[in-house]
């Protein structure tokens, strides 16, 4: 994989560290070309997104996908909503 970025020539370059991805990240790369890996429970761009969880957003044991503020779950069958909050049915 060869990534060019005609703006910037390698001399440009500087190393990131792990300030640049936050508190909750660890940065590989350089700070113009950063990539976070963020710690568990953090995501976002620089690990600056709260990870939603399951326990706290959805109901009824659906999976919680997204950030405390930009999340959608995952419901188990027999239940849907923003929340899986509402019980369904399939009828006979």
């Amino acid at each position: 994989l060869l990534l060019v970025v005609p703006s910037l020539s390698f001399a440009q370059l500087q190393p990131c560290d792990r300030s640049d991805c936050g508190d909750h990240g660890t940065c590989l790369g350089w700070k113009q070309l950063k990539l976070c890996i963020c710690d568990q429970g953090y995501l976002g761009m620089s690990c600056e997104q709260t990870a939603c969880t399951s326990a706290n957003s959805c109901n009824n044991n659906g999976l919680c996908l997204g950030s405390t503020t930009n999340f959608f779950c995952l419901c188990n069958l027999g239940f849907m909503g923003q929340t899986c909050n509402q019980t369904f049915s399939i009828g006979k």
